[in-house]
């Protein structure tokens, strides 16, 4: 059984996770960009992120952790064009 205590701190960083995709969701829809131009830059986003080397670790630690943030920045990303989506979508838009 996971302790309550990592169990609250996993929610709180969910909840933060959540709203901050809810909002850049918000900003785009607000702005008028495209799916397409989301996607974009997102893919710029992750690009940008596996040409940056992580420092202080081992190179195979290193592997690991930019794997890791790769992965979560993704699902973050992911996250974002659903909620976009969704906000087009109730506006008869896409």
């Amino acid at each position: 059984m996971i302790p309550v205590k990592e169990l609250e701190l996993e929610m709180r960083l969910s909840a933060i996770e959540y709203l901050l995709s809810h909002i850049y969701a918000g900003i785009h829809v607000a702005s008028g960009a495209t799916m397409e131009k989301v996607q974009l830059g997102h893919s710029e986003t992750l690009d940008n992120l596996r040409r940056k080397p992580l420092t202080g670790f081992d190179p195979a630690t290193s592997d690991l952790v930019s794997g890791e943030l790769e992965n979560a920045v993704a699902r973050l990303l992911d996250m974002q064009r659903e909620m976009m989506a969704e906000m087009l979508a109730k506006r008869g838009i896409g």
